[in-house]
């Protein structure tokens, strides 16, 4: 964060900024903010189309969130994104209803590319799934 405050006009900082508040699962609105202006910037890169999707789905914006994750083709991802990919994807699904679609997803989710805050929400989420 103070990083990007001292230089705000510095996408990466605010990438990093807006990817660290995802990873804790805070200020959701903020991620928001700053992943809107970094797809106004760089609307083609990936990466910052992936984090503006988590950010809406971390705001439960979750039909916006799962249709702007839709957009993104998977093969285009990293191993790690593909994770960050398929967390959103169920945690917007989940939101939905969409149980077993949603089981897919968290079953594609590789826990090691999960941080603290992350990993025990989707734990806690994972586990109160109602049994198939």
């Amino acid at each position: 964060r103070r990083a990007h405050e001292l230089r705000p006009d510095d996408p990466a900082l605010a990438s990093n900024h807006a990817a660290a508040l995802l990873a804790a699962r805070t200020n959701a609105a903020e991620a928001v903010t700053l992943t809107v202006d970094l797809l106004a910037r760089r609307p083609e890169l990936i990466a910052f189309r992936l984090n503006h999707a988590l950010a809406l789905i971390l705001n439960a914006r979750h039909a916006e969130g799962l249709a702007a994750l839709d957009a993104i083709p998977p093969e285009s991802l990293t191993p790690a994104e593909r994770s960050g990919w398929n967390l959103g994807r169920f945690e917007a699904l989940l939101a939905a209803g969409r149980i077993e679609e949603a089981r897919v997803s968290a079953s594609r989710v590789d826990r090691r590319d999960l941080f603290g805050p992350q990993a025990a929400w989707f734990e806690g989420a994972v586990a109160r799934l109602a049994p198939r």
